[in-house]
């Protein structure tokens, strides 16, 4: 918000070296903004839709936004929580594409990842619903952790008649044993409204410029390089702290090795799960 909030500023200061203001602006001014050197020059589309729909100008936008290494976002700064909310609060859509929707966009998950999930990646705990998706378990809140249990609960492939536990997929598919592919599941979220891709973008984006990549990295089951592009892309400038969470947690683990000795008495190794949904 505060990249996009700059941007707005650069461009007020543009036109207005130019003689220009808002109310005068034209798609010509707003071409001639985009392709000039101007620092975040394409990140002005949300504020130009806002000052549209309140009348402060008119007849001009601006591309959807992508990042710098091209890659597509939503168009609209609420839209990515709209979509959440209607995933899930609205009934009337499949649970398979709620939970699958909100994975997309609340945790920034690929369609190719969602698919190869399993019944062992979610868990209970007397505090909730977890779910694994990296190294880490992430808490599930209400409503989504009443979704994922249902999920589990009537998961079926489009080839059973009914619920069936002989498959662990949490998302099974077509064939017998096998789970639904990413193609499929992108296919059913296009049919509901959502771009999986710039959903998924959009939301990498947000959790990155909070998240140092290492945590990201941990509880999104993301590669740390890619977590650490993302993060520099929403211009995250906490590399510090990031590196001292990952020296933390290393001298936590060591020294949890060091007290540890199996067969000592009164020591217990540590369970890091519950059993699963079945």
């Amino acid at each position: 918000m505060r990249y996009e909030i700059r941007a707005a500023i650069r461009l007020l200061a543009w036109l207005r070296e130019r003689g220009a203001s808002l109310e005068t602006c034209t798609q010509s001014d707003i071409d001639q903004w985009l392709s000039s050197e101007e620092s975040g020059r394409h990140a002005i589309r949300s504020f130009l839709v806002w000052v549209v729909s309140r009348g402060h100008a008119h007849n001009i936008t601006a591309p959807t936004h992508t990042t710098s290494r091209g890659q597509e976002m939503l168009a609209e700064v609420d839209q990515r929580w709209d979509l959440s909310r209607r995933l899930l609060h609205d009934t009337t859509i499949a649970t398979t594409d709620r939970v699958a929707g909100c994975l997309v966009l609340l945790y920034g998950q690929s369609c190719t990842r969602i698919a190869a999930l399993t019944t062992s990646h979610v868990t209970k705990t007397h505090d909730g619903v977890q779910l694994w998706l990296g190294r880490k378990p992430l808490e599930i809140p209400e409503p989504l952790a009443g979704l994922v249990p249902e999920l589990v609960r009537t998961r079926q492939g489009h080839a059973v008649v009914g619920h069936t536990d002989s498959t662990p997929w949490l998302f099974p598919g077509a064939f017998p044993g096998r789970p639904m592919d990413g193609v499929s599941i992108t296919a059913r979220l296009n049919c509901i409204g959502i771009k999986a891709r710039a959903g998924r973008n959009t939301a990498l984006m947000e959790l990155a410029g909070e998240l140092p990549a290492v945590v990201l990295s941990g509880l999104l089951g993301i590669h740390i390089n890619t977590a650490t592009l993302w993060a520099q892309e929403a211009g995250n400038t906490r590399p510090g702290y990031a590196a001292e969470v990952a020296r933390r947690e290393l001298r936590k683990n060591r020294q949890a090795s060091d007290r540890y000795t199996p067969g000592r008495s009164g020591v217990t190794p540590i369970m890091t799960g519950q059993k699963a949904f079945s």
